[in-house]
């Protein structure tokens, strides 16, 4: 594949990173590759562990933005790309990239060459893999659940050269993405209401719903200091967000279709918020539902991202999965009475499905 001319901007969110950003973008840095114009950007999302003031001393060529207060993944994301538009206004393609990444040589070729010979493809992540145990993939591309959950594919599995060329994925991690910029320049970037969590999952629909696939492009490689946590802190946006994603992305056909699992997934999270200590978070993801304001621009963002879609609800989830695969929280419950029962009920809405 012939190495692209092309310019890239480079996005790294620092949210008290430490030690850890530094060696993200030393690896960036050092990633230098013909025919690229690479611009590293990183926004500070009020950081008070000097890491901003370190990097500032240590990479000259680091563009860095400061947020005033912490505006989470999306927020500082959508800030980023502000400050990439009014300085780098002819850039490409952009890359979101996690502070507690490392990159490997010829990542950006790689991904830039794919996209600029797939003008069908609106986003391409790299092959992650995990770090230190460089062995075991932290995610192939990610899968969504019919009942609005993301889920990772083949964590912790040995590479071991399964993956051998570019392959489709249901939508790309936020820890390492690269993302034609016309396209967000026209559709914008992340959803600032969802702060954190299901970014990726609703960048990668909102482009399904444009007609434009995902891919996996296993040539280029991304370390992912990755650890799994039962740290339920955030529960709340994690629930919100699943929903506000369904409301905004289904037909309402669909929705109805869906309602029964609906609510029995609604009672199993209570009852799972109530084991774990996380009830209130998770009444309070349905309160934000009864908020006129939300409500207001929730109606609103659907209104819109529904008159410009261009696929059918049947197509946009061909490939979405009726299991829960989360090993790390997996229960003899899920397993045996939980995800049969979500299989069957998907198996049976997905065959009537036809708009």
């Amino acid at each position: 594949m012939p190495e692209p001319a092309a310019e890239i901007a480079i996005l790294v969110v620092n949210t008290n990173n430490g030690d850890v950003v530094e060696d993200c973008l030393a690896s960036v840095v050092a990633s230098t590759e013909p025919g690229i114009r690479r611009r590293v950007v990183l926004v500070d999302n009020a950081s008070t562990d000097g890491s901003p003031e370190r990097v500032a001393r240590r990479f000259g060529e680091v563009d860095i933005v400061r947020s005033a207060g912490n505006r989470g993944f999306t927020g500082a994301n959508n800030l980023g790309w502000a400050f990439i538009r009014r300085r780098y206004p002819d850039v490409d393609y952009l890359v979101l990239l996690n502070p507690d990444t490392e990159v490997a040589g010829g990542w950006l070729g790689a991904l830039a060459g794919f996209l600029d010979a797939r003008p069908d493809v609106a986003c391409a992540q790299p092959k992650l893999m995990l770090h230190p145990e460089t062995e075991l993939l932290n995610t192939a591309g990610n899968r969504s659940h019919y009942l609005g959950f993301g889920q990772t594919s083949e964590y912790r599995r040995p590479d071991r050269g399964r993956h051998t060329g570019p392959e489709p994925i249901g939508y790309p991690s936020g820890a390492a993405v690269m993302i034609r910029a016309d396209l967000v320049r026209r559709y914008g970037l992340l959803d600032g209401g969802l702060f954190l969590y299901h970014d990726d999952l609703e960048l990668g629909w909102r482009y399904r719903q444009l007609g434009l696939a995902s891919y996996l492009v296993p040539d280029a490689t991304v370390y992912h200091k990755y650890n799994f946590s039962k740290n339920y802190r955030y529960y709340y946006y994690f629930e919100r967000n699943r929903l506000r994603v369904m409301l905004v992305y289904y037909k309402a056909a669909t929705l109805l279709q869906l309602l029964p699992a609906l609510a029995a997934m609604e009672l199993a999270q209570l009852a799972f918020a109530a084991v774990h200590g996380v009830a209130r978070q998770k009444l309070r993801s349905w309160a934000y539902f009864l908020d006129r304001r939300n409500l207001r621009e929730l109606r609103c963002r659907r209104r819109r991202f529904q008159r410009r879609r261009r696929v059918s609800d049947r197509a946009f989830m061909r490939d979405f999965v009726g299991a829960l695969d989360f090993p790390e929280i997996a229960t003899p419950l899920l397993t045996y009475v939980g995800n049969p029962l979500m299989r069957a009920y998907w198996t049976a809405a997905r065959r009537l499905m036809f708009w």
